[in-house]
Parts: structure tokens; C-alpha cells; sequence
């Protein structure tokens, strides 16, 4: 078995505001690849974008997923809000060897928001239970141009996107991972923003590829067996 694995982190920010925005994909996508759109949401209604499937949509951030047809190569998407905003945005790709090529198995938990200077993630259990799972962080805030300072205890790779409006008129994405063999995770705070931000906080978690070449435990078992007799 082995961690899904994320090949690219593609970010794009705007400045203006507007209620319509183009998010860059990968560069290079593969057919089945998994696609994870993290948008902050400036307290503005996020639409699914056509093709995708939304995870958590609220006013201060949106997670859509896709399964990609390997021919989103350099590409946009286009999220639309309910009024104009900045935007800042962050595309993940997960190898399509590595995760189970089923967006069902890309989960959530109950989003919790704040307006203070340290997010706190939900914690987030996977119905299929323990195995070699991806757990993905982020953070939606809104009001300055701020960056997280640290991600959360054993998270790594901490990525900071903002939107370039400034102070008072700009909003940024902050997320983080960890591989970790269990069903659940509950990362603990992230440190921290220099003043106070309105976010909204999330804790994505993903199933990876199934181990064995598809074979059951009782079939492997059985063929096992059979050489040893």
C-alpha cells in the first residue's frame, strides 16, 4: 500500500473583483488524475463549476473535485460568485496511480470558521476506515492579504496563496498535508495570520489506490496455499 500522492500544486490569485474568475489548471494533467479545487470564498456563494463536484461550499471557502479526463493540460475553470471579490485559489493533482479513482472517496469534514488569527481544521473520518489515507488542510480567509505563518503539528508543505487586493480588500488560501495511516485526523490550529482574519477551515481526506492488484485477501489466500502445498 501506498499514500496518494500529489504531483502539482497549481495557484492562481486576482486582485480585482469580479464575480466571475479563471483558475488555472495543471500544466499537465493524466486521465484519471484527481483535481482538488480550494477557493476562498470572500463570505460570497460559490457555483460548482460544470464537470466538478463540491465537497464544502460556504462564504468563506469552496472544495471542488474532479476526476480528470486527461485533457484538462493547462486549462481554466471558471468559478463564479454571487458578487464581485478577489480571488485566490489553489488546483492539487493526485497521481491516478495513487488514489482510488473514485471522487466518493474524497471526503470532508463539518467546516468550522472564525474570525481570529489562528484556523483550526476539523477533524475528518473516512467511511471506507484506517489505511494509507491523504489528509489535505486548508484555510479560506478573507479581509487582507495575509499568509499562514505555520501549518498544523505534523503537517508539511505548507502553501500560502493570496489574492494581491491588500489590506482590507484581499482574501488567500492556505493549505497543508500529511500521510497517515488511520481513519481519522484532527490537525489542531494553524499558526498563524499577523491580525485577525474571517476563515473557514477544512480537512480533506483521501482514499488511496486499493492494494493487491485487485485481488481479495481470501483469493490471495487461496493461490497462496496452493504454492505451499
Amino acid at each position: 500500500m501506498a499514500f496518494p500522492s500529489v504531483s502539482d500544486i497549481t495557484q492562481t490569485s486576482n486582485s480585482t473583483a469580479q464575480a466571475s474568475h479563471s483558475v488555472d489548471l495543471p500544466a499537465t494533467v493524466d486521465a484519471n488524475d484527481l483535481l482538488i479545487l480550494i477557493v476562498a470564498g470572500y463570505q460570497r456563494s460559490i457555483t460548482t463549476p460544470a464537470g466538478w463536484t463540491s465537497k464544502s461550499s460556504s462564504g468563506y471557502q469552496g472544495i471542488f473535485v474532479k476526476k480528470a479526463a486527461g485533457t484538462e493540460d493547462g486549462g481554466t475553470v471558471t468559478v463564479e460568485f454571487d458578487g464581485d471579490v478577489p480571488l485566490a485559489a489553489q488546483v492539487y493533482r493526485i497521481a491516478a496511480s495513487s488514489w482510488s479513482q473514485d471522487v466518493s472517496n474524497v471526503q470532508v469534514g463539518t467546516e468550522a470558521t472564525g474570525a481570529t488569527k489562528t484556523p483550526d481544521p476539523p477533524s475528518v473520518t473516512a467511511s471506507w476506515g484506517s489505511d494509507d489515507n491523504l489528509f489535505i488542510e486548508s484555510a479560506g480567509s478573507y479581509n487582507d492579504d495575509q499568509e499562514m505563518s505555520a501549518a498544523s503539528t505534523n503537517y508539511t508543505n505548507l502553501t500560502n496563496t493570496i489574492s494581491g487586493g491588500g489590506d482590507n480588500a484581499g482574501c488567500g488560501v492556505a493549505t497543508a498535508r500529511r500521510e497517515l495511516a488511520s481513519d481519522s485526523d484532527d490537525p489542531g490550529i494553524m499558526d498563524k495570520y499577523p491580525l485577525n482574519q474571517f476563515w473557514g477551515a477544512q480537512t480533506i481526506v483521501i482514499k488511496p489506490v486499493s492494494a493487491g492488484g485487485g485481488l481479495s485477501m481470501a483469493v490471495a489466500m487461496y493461490h497462496y496455499r496452493r504454492l505451499r502445498n
